[in-house]
């Protein structure tokens, strides 16, 4: 599913997703439902599907608290902070953002953050703080590029070159 989503092929990746859910629902597989839910609803923001995307993030965040699945909650932290950033939700966003920066900062998860300040940086960007959001996204490209993550490095310089205009 999230290979699909990588891919630009959104509604396999929907279905392959809830299939994982529902499948993880009916064995009680605690364990992966949290990281699921948290694609999940970065698929369901990519069709679209604010309403059912904001559900599935909320879930996963939950479950991640519960069971304490810290780098998982990384992860549902981020998709949270995508989805609020299509709902306009720019605030929220960026507290989802910042407080995910905060857990891969301790848990040394860099790619992670580097997706993070991308976020911020696009949501300053939408917002006009246009000092902010190159800040944010020269941090994004400068990782992206020290981690060799060409499909993201590719956005990045995207991002940073719509921000600069």
């Amino acid at each position: 599913g999230h290979a699909y989503k990588l891919a630009g092929r959104v509604p396999e990746a929907v279905a392959t997703l809830e299939d994982a859910r529902d499948r993880a629902h009916r064995a009680h597989n605690i364990a992966w439902l949290p990281l699921i839910l948290a694609h999940l609803g970065d698929a369901y923001r990519m069709a679209g599907r604010l309403d059912e995307a904001l559900t599935a993030g909320e879930l996963a965040l939950e479950l991640c608290r519960k069971h304490k699945t810290r780098g998982y909650e990384a992860w549902a932290l981020h998709f949270f902070g995508e989805v609020l950033s299509a709902r306009s939700s720019g605030e929220p966003a960026r507290a989802a953002y910042e407080a995910c920066l905060s857990l891969t900062d301790e848990l040394g998860m860099r790619p992670l953050q580097a997706l993070c300040h991308l976020g911020i940086g696009q949501l300053f960007a939408h917002s006009g703080e246009r000092e902010l959001a190159q800040r944010h996204l020269r941090t994004a490209l400068a990782m992206t590029q020290s981690m060799e993550m060409d499909l993201w490095l590719a956005r990045t310089q995207l991002a940073l070159q719509e921000a600069t205009r």
